[in-house]
């Protein structure tokens, strides 16, 4: 069996979402993963929800130099992308995540990050990427329009960032790393 990366799985979950819960998706996953109880305020479903009162408006995107900020959200719907979220918001969503404040049942979690029996298995699990450096194995996702999310069980550190240029991701992804390393060496959490 092998692995590759493709939003399709996430489209189709999105579907399921939908039929079991018999909500739209942006309701359920609100709802369902708890985004106000946590505090994850600054959120939205792009075109399926109205931006949150008083949130910071969208920052323009840019692919080299073509300007992207206005290219239909329809390209990057249902489950498969679409949600806007602050860096910030990234950031608390997947601390909770991690310490167990998202899902009822502990195993989820732990099913979330078990490894595979399929080629590269060690670098995919559920949902999330797997990478060792340091000695020690994070857990990260990004997204293809420059944002990447980056989680430390040993620290237990959450960071989370945004480019507007997705050229400069490769840095932005370079300083998240070097920010959860600094804390290992300090011996700190946040």
């Amino acid at each position: 069996m092998e692995f590759s990366y493709s939003d399709d799985g996430y489209i189709l979950l999105g579907n399921i979402i939908e039929r079991i819960t018999g909500k739209s998706l942006a309701s359920a996953v609100r709802e369902e993963l708890g985004f106000s109880r946590i505090g994850v305020l600054d959120t939205w479903w792009e075109i399926l929800e109205e931006p949150p009162a008083g949130v910071v408006p969208r920052t323009r995107q840019w692919i080299g130099n073509r300007e992207v900020t206005n290219v239909h959200a329809s390209v990057d719907l249902f489950g498969g992308g679409g949600l806007l979220m602050s860096a910030r918001d990234m950031a608390i969503f997947w601390k909770a995540l991690f310490e167990g404040k998202i899902f009822a049942q502990p195993g989820t979690l732990d099913e979330m990050l078990r490894q595979g029996s399929h080629k590269d298995s060690d670098r995919y699990r559920l949902g999330m990427f797997a990478e060792q450096f340091n000695g020690r194995t994070f857990y990260w996702h990004s997204g293809f329009w420059g944002t990447y999310a980056l989680y430390d069980p040993a620290t237990r550190t959450a960071v989370a960032g945004v480019t507007t240029q997705q050229l400069a991701f490769r840095d932005l992804v370079a300083i998240a790393r070097r920010q959860v390393q600094g804390l290992e060496s300090q011996g700190t959490e946040h």
